[in-house]
């Protein structure tokens, strides 16, 4: 009886102990990065109806970490496959490294979403 009595005690304790709060991105890695380096993003839009290729869009030139969390693209062009057109392009966002080496940043206003790696 009194092994049964603990399982439903441990059970219980365990029902009402406080969940672990969720965790938090961690940025102390920040200060790693720093300098400007060259990059190239693609992005590939998939058509809604039968899943073609919609439309294909690269960005390339140069990226510059200040190691503080934030950076710069400057000198980069935008190339619009469906238009047929390459511009020029300049974007300033965020950026965060945590402590395991995880990153993640804002993206361009093209992607539409903060990108991890």
């Amino acid at each position: 009886m009194s092994l049964k009595l603990a399982g439903v005690v441990l059970l219980l304790a365990a029902a009402v102990s406080p969940h672990a709060a969720g965790q938090t991105w961690d940025n102390s890695g920040n200060h790693l990065l720093q300098g400007t380096c060259y990059f190239r993003e693609v992005i590939w839009v998939v058509g809604f109806n039968n899943g073609d290729l919609n439309q294909a869009v690269a960005l390339y030139g140069n990226i510059t970490f200040d190691g503080n969390g934030n950076y710069t693209i400057s000198n980069a062009q935008l190339a619009n496959g469906a238009q047929g057109t390459i511009q020029n392009f300049s974007f300033t966002g965020t950026y965060s490294i945590s402590a395991s080496g995880y990153a993640r940043r804002t993206a361009p206003p093209e992607t539409g979403a903060a990108t991890n790696k």
